[in-house]
């Protein structure tokens, strides 16, 4: 469920910064109509939220060998 969140968020912060009023409210809904009809454009966004997710594991797993004595 957070993957679905933050893709939403993307698409409030990427409308907002492009059109201030409308953009937020066009830009998730642009987001998920985008998807409806190609569904092959989720894979590129899935992976990139994988990698994010293996990437910040292994900083916090680096993080915390600093602190062990």
């Amino acid at each position: 469920m957070s993957s679905i969140a933050s893709v939403l968020l993307a698409g409030v912060i990427g409308g907002t910064i492009a059109l201030p009023v409308f953009g937020t409210m066009f830009g998730p809904w642009l987001l998920v109509v985008t998807f409806v009809q190609a569904p092959v454009l989720l894979l590129p966004v899935t992976f990139a939220l994988w990698a994010f997710h293996i990437s910040y594991q292994r900083y916090r797993d680096e993080r915390e060998t600093i602190f062990q004595v």
